[in-house]
């Protein structure tokens, strides 16, 4: 996810694009559904693999890292980016909680 926020944030323009694309209902729909899709594939694989956790809604992955690329494209902001990743992907829990492995 790193790599992707780091591609994402190098690219100039493309943090109005993405904007566009997950706020503008606007002939982006179809691009909104084809991240979405392809995020739904990458999550259905990891739940059959036992790595990730069921019922996670594929738009709301895109909305999260879509806010977390339009941070990273601020230069000064890589390292809050980082941070935002790494919440993303381990939540509020605990890694020593009984509850992690639950889930």
């Amino acid at each position: 996810m790193e790599l992707f926020v780091d591609f994402m944030a190098t690219k100039r323009g493309l943090g109005d694009t993405l904007r566009a694309a997950l706020i503008s209902e606007d002939d982006r729909q179809q691009t909104r559904d084809e991240l979405t899709a392809a995020i739904g594939r990458l999550l259905d694989a990891g739940v059959a693999e036992g790595t990730v956790r069921r019922g996670i809604d594929p738009r709301d992955l895109l909305m999260s890292l879509g806010g977390i690329t339009l941070i990273a494209a601020e230069e000064s902001r890589r390292d809050l980016a980082t941070r935002l990743i790494h919440l993303l992907l381990f939540g509020l829990l605990n890694p020593g909680n009984v509850l992690t492995t639950l889930l």
